[in-house]
């Protein structure tokens, strides 16, 4: 599942919103059968002129899945 938000203001800021799940099957079975990756990504782009701009971005992971993901 992905979902995402953007929007240009007049003042050339655009804000940008994520969020992002998967799931996928564990090639080697070692743990479990399915690891799950939840993030929420927030962005901004500023736009100086048609040639130069400014990206700045954050990933917000979810803890508590990445602590499961690396038990063996």
């Amino acid at each position: 599942v992905e979902n995402y938000a953007s929007y240009e203001f007049d003042f050339k800021l655009q804000p940008f919103v994520a969020y992002n799940s998967q799931k996928g099957e564990n090639w080697f079975k070692s743990y479990c059968d399915q690891h799950t990756e939840k993030y929420l990504d927030i962005d901004a782009t500023y736009y100086f002129n048609k040639n130069i701009n400014i990206v700045v971005g954050f990933n917000v992971i979810n803890n508590r899945e990445m602590i499961k993901r690396q038990r063996f």
